[in-house]
């Protein structure tokens, strides 16, 4: 979907065609839509294959009049296997122009255009990229709240009873807080760049601004690899708890088949047909029966005494 915006009564409103100072928004476009952006706004090819890719890291490179700033963000998809992940978000600096082009529909995006964002500024594009740097790290934040909402949620019922399911749940959790870091790490590694680099005017930059981003995704960093580093050890925990209960289970298998195995033993060797000084007497059964009760009591109050059961 290709659509164009312009700042209007406080808020962006869309508009049916392209003028100055205006924020033109894609997400997911088609061939056609690609075709129209290396047509009338003679985007790049590479620029726009880069941002596609759904493994894009974190970068920044100018083309020809087009600057761009390629930045990891947050997504949640209920229909994933893997519900939070990170996509690249291709922010595209011209004069008197800002595209944004993301492979899918996002909450950041949404909330910009939802109106549910204060200060936005799309005629000056340099406070614009700071608007999505300090967007994405509130959201990064916002869903790390809630994967910890959910590893708790787990963790109470893993103590209750293990079941593979949960296991699942924990290792979705843990693949989406490694995403979150790497891109986390590489957002902040990309705003650092923009304070040295030569590519733009780092005069036209909120310096406060920026430092406040920056410490919003040191924040995150730290808060992501924390949850990372406690969900590994969470998941090395119950995975010796696993092996630890499979090993009691056949311990206990071990010494019931152990007790049972005793009464085998003494009916099969009275019942061979060999002397065994007991042919001819009337109690013989009855003391066949009582040594295989016998015996193996004796076991078993052996083996409790042991702490084997």
């Amino acid at each position: 979907m290709l659509a164009i915006y312009k700042k209007q009564n406080g808020g962006v409103e869309e508009i049916p065609y392209y003028t100055k100072n205006c924020w033109v928004n894609v997400t997911n476009p088609t061939i056609l839509e690609i075709d129209k952006l290396k047509k009338e706004y003679h985007l790049p090819d590479e620029f726009i294959e880069d941002i596609l890719d759904v493994d894009e890291r974190s970068r920044m490179e100018i083309d020809g009049r087009w600057l761009m700033i390629l930045i990891r963000i947050p997504v949640y998809t209920s229909k994933e296997e893997m519900s939070f992940s990170t996509v690249p978000l291709g922010i595209l600096i011209s004069q008197n122009t800002i595209i944004t082009i993301c492979n899918q529909e996002n909450e950041l995006v949404n909330d910009i255009l939802e109106g549910n964002v204060k200060g936005i500024n799309i005629e000056d594009s340099y406070s614009f990229v700071l608007l999505i740097f300090n967007l994405s790290a509130s959201y990064y934040l916002r869903f790390m709240k809630i994967i910890i909402r959910r590893t708790n949620q787990i963790e109470h019922d893993i103590r209750k009873s293990i079941e593979n399911s949960q296991l699942n749940n924990l290792l979705k959790i843990q693949k989406s807080l490694v995403y979150f870091v790497t891109s986390l790490r590489s957002n902040d590694f990309l705003m650092n760049k923009l304070q040295r680099s030569k590519l733009i005017d780092i005069n036209m930059i909120d310096q406060e601004v920026l430092e406040d981003v920056q410490i919003d995704y040191k924040q995150a960093i730290e808060t992501a690899t924390i949850h990372s580093d406690i969900l590994t050890g969470m998941m090395d925990a119950f995975a010796s708890v696993i092996s630890n209960n499979l090993n009691i289970v056949m311990k206990r298998l071990t010494v019931i088949t152990l007790c049972v195995m005793i009464p085998s033993i003494f009916s099969g060797l009275f019942g061979m047909n060999v002397p065994n000084f007991l042919e001819e007497s009337p109690v013989a059964f009855y003391c066949v029966v009582a040594a295989s009760l016998l015996v193996p009591t004796i076991v078993v109050i052996v083996l409790r005494r042991m702490r084997w059961f």
